[in-house]
């Protein structure tokens, strides 16, 4: 087939044939050659080869590349995302930026979806949010550009408050955005180096968190004060992600796009973390004075 979906569906269907009959299948476009593995396929698509990282499986291996495929298929058939997402999804060096960008859409489309269609959103939200963990678990899949933006975003829960349920995306992105717009303002400026940016960042951070209200209690920070706090975060956003990430030039906007979506899902994802922690430590308490 032509179509990546059609593709995409026909190597399922091969795979699970394979696991229901429980012989191996081997799929040759040229001259049959002799092949050990369970299942081989000579002409698979070049983005499904780096989908599945082979042209040949093992048995024990199928489950875990239909369950990739799965995931293929409904990037590539979700509105708003389609081949890009799926063909960034496909190379383990840009799966996790991937990754974020297609939760960040799942969430943001869960705000304004009807029941109907909440489900099959939640669904991918749920599968994206473990391949998240996943992939940050098995720390030789994450570039260190992807893991800078990421410890960005916990960092930013210690500054941020919390944002509700039907929070804007400007919201959850308000910290990044205030950190990369202040720091193209001050390159033009020709304040570029080093102390100038974590000052005048931090300066932006602490104003604009206290005139919107956003700013997080000071027990998320362990009573730090939250100006020392944002000097700390704008010294990290620096030296991490304007000089390691960005090397100190602007971000095109695709760029710019994919590590805020790195950034939005840690970010979010921390509060969650915390919650999860602090039920469990509650569950503790409760047990032993049970």
């Amino acid at each position: 087939p032509e179509k990546t979906e059609d593709q995409i569906n026909l190597l399922r269907l091969l795979l699970s044939a394979c696991l229901r009959i429980g012989r191996p299948i081997h799929v040759f476009k040229g001259l049959p050659t002799p092949q050990k593995a369970f299942f081989y396929f000579d002409a698979m698509p070049s983005v499904l080869r780096h989908l599945l990282g082979c042209q040949e499986l093992r048995l024990e291996q199928i489950p875990a590349a239909i369950n990739r495929l799965n995931m293929a298929q409904t990037l590539a058939s979700t509105a708003g995302l389609g081949y890009d997402v799926l063909n960034l999804y496909a190379f383990p060096r840009t799966r996790f930026r991937a990754i974020c960008l297609a939760w960040c859409h799942a969430h943001d489309a869960l705000k304004q979806s009807s029941s109907q269609e909440s489900g099959a959103l939640k669904q991918l939200a749920s599968k994206l949010h473990h391949e998240f963990y996943d992939i940050q678990e098995r720390s030789n899949q994450m570039s260190e550009s992807d893991g800078a933006l990421v410890r960005l975003g916990r960092a930013a829960a210690r500054i941020q408050r919390r944002p509700g349920g039907q929070a804007s995306t400007n919201e959850e992105m308000l910290v990044f955005n205030i950190c990369l717009n202040s720091a193209l303002e001050l390159r033009a400026r020709g304040q570029a180096d080093e102390a100038s940016l974590i000052h005048g960042i931090a300066g932006e951070l602490e104003t604009n968190l206290v005139r919107k209200e956003k700013g997080a209690a000071r027990k998320h920070r362990d009573e730090q004060s939250l100006e020392a706090a944002c000097m700390d975060f704008a010294g990290q956003f620096v030296t991490d992600v304007w000089h390691g990430v960005l090397q100190g030039r602007p971000p095109a906007q695709k760029a710019r796009r994919l590590l805020g979506s790195i950034y939005r899902m840690a970010f979010l994802q921390a509060f969650r973390d915390a919650q999860e922690q602090t039920n469990t430590e509650t569950l503790t308490t409760e047990s032993a004075q049970g």
